[in-house]
């Protein structure tokens, strides 16, 4: 499905901008699907959301303890053996802490790489629709693709 007429920016002749979307065109005539900051914005944030790294919280305190009790050292012998509470719960629950803290930390920096480093999304629409309108107008499409110069 292509692009309808209103869907396409409207470029002022003079500043290269659209007056919708702000958008500024390297030549004219250019034709691209005009999308407001707040739809890109909101796209940006559902691809971010879709990428995301999930990092599951790691249980060192709990790992320990699983750990330990596999060879025989539970925690009701270590109390039996010191008389009294040995606090290995409250030792096991500050290690999962803190490995809470680790995850966390791993998994926004994973996700601060993966958003930094990934491309602006552009929606299949999108292409189909500028597709569509330089299909439509083949005479305007000669250097679109070129690279303009700093200097022009």
């Amino acid at each position: 499905m292509g692009a309808m007429k209103n869907d396409l920016c409207q470029f002022d002749a003079d500043s290269l901008r659209c007056g919708r979307c702000g958008y500024r065109a390297r030549r004219l005539p250019t034709h691209r699907v005009c999308r407001t900051l707040w739809e890109m914005a909101e796209q940006t944030a559902r691809t971010q959301a879709e990428r995301r790294i999930a990092v599951p919280p790691l249980r060192i305190g709990s790992a320990l303890s699983a750990g330990l009790s596999f060879v025989g050292i539970t925690a009701e012998r270590v109390s039996r053996l010191a008389g009294g509470d040995c606090g290995c719960q409250q030792r096991a629950n500050n290690l999962d802490a803190v490995g809470a803290v680790i995850s966390g930390a791993v998994e926004r920096a994973a996700n601060g790489v993966a958003n930094a480093v990934a491309p602006f999304p552009v929606s299949d629409e999108d292409i189909a629709a500028i597709a569509d309108a330089m299909a439509r107008n083949p005479g305007t499409n000669r250097g679109l693709l070129e690279p303009v110069s700093a200097a022009g």
